[in-house]
């Protein structure tokens, strides 16, 4: 288990990759990348030239450490370390990446570098990529992630838990979403409720059916408002006829924070945010 570090440590770990990538020791830095939190590596990337973080990037041992790595960096450094990557290697990092944040890096490029990589991810995944990169810029649609875990309203409680351990990305779900026939949201569980229920129950018996929720249209701002009030770890988003259709992240929500409070101290300096 990786650990985040000090920043005495992080000045350290900084100079010795600076002298390890004037000594061109590509396999000690490989080692170091394999035992360093992303986000260290991502700190220390910040204060390096464009070659050299680029090489950092190329030395990552592999595609899951390179996706975890750019889950950490800001884009315009994102756009550097893939500028020169192909269609072919970046399909590989985005394997391990949700699709909202491999939608988010394919806007980043042309329209051919776009195509290309398009034509190299699967075909799920394409058309998951083309839906949100299809809504507007700052919208909950267009940050939404769409590998999350819903059930029908007359699944029992029993049957619920089977499918939620045999769901292969367990790990991201923070909410149970119940759906009526139609594919409507008409609930949601918590995994504590679900996990304490009786077997037999069926889960729009135990469901919240009082639910806060985003369209695809509704501003990113006012979606990490509404999860900051209610102290949600992840906010449901639907379309007009209140289908769902994905979710918004407590950790998307913290980098939206992040860019409107680093927009409005650049406004407030007289910069524009570009």
């Amino acid at each position: 288990m990786k650990k985040a570090i000090f920043s005495t440590e992080i000045s350290l770990l900084r100079s010795t990759m600076q002298r390890l990538l004037r000594r061109r020791a590509h396999t000690n830095i490989s080692k170091i990348l394999r035992k360093t939190h992303q986000a260290d590596v991502a700190l220390i990337m910040r204060s390096l030239n464009q070659y050299d973080q680029k090489k950092i990037f190329s030395l990552c041992p592999t595609s899951l450490h390179k996706a975890r790595l750019l889950e950490e960096l800001d884009e315009s450094l994102i756009e550097k370390v893939l500028e020169n990557e192909s269609g072919q290697n970046i399909s590989k990092i985005f394997r391990y990446l949700d699709t909202n944040d491999q939608a988010t890096i394919v806007g980043m490029f042309s329209d051919s570098k776009q195509k290309e990589i398009l034509t190299t991810i699967e075909a799920d995944d394409k058309e998951d990529v083309e839906e949100i990169m299809s809504y507007p810029d700052d919208s909950a649609g267009s940050i939404m992630t769409k590998e999350t875990f819903t059930l029908n309203q007359n699944t029992t409680v029993k049957d619920s838990i089977k499918k939620l351990q045999s769901f292969p990305e367990n790990d991201k779900i923070f909410y149970l979403y119940v759906l009526d026939n139609k594919e409507k949201l008409v609930g949601v569980v918590s995994l504590r409720t679900l996990v304490t229920s009786q077997n037999s129950k069926k889960l729009k018996e135990i469901m919240i059916k009082d639910i806060q929720a985003a369209t695809t249209s509704t501003d990113q701002e006012e979606v990490a408002k509404k999860v900051a009030q209610y102290n949600y770890l992840a906010l449901p988003v639907v379309n007009r006829q209140n289908k769902f259709l994905g979710i918004v992240t407590i950790d998307d929500v913290v980098d939206i924070i992040r860019e409107e409070a680093s927009e409005d101290f650049l406004q407030m300096a007289g910069v524009g945010k570009d």
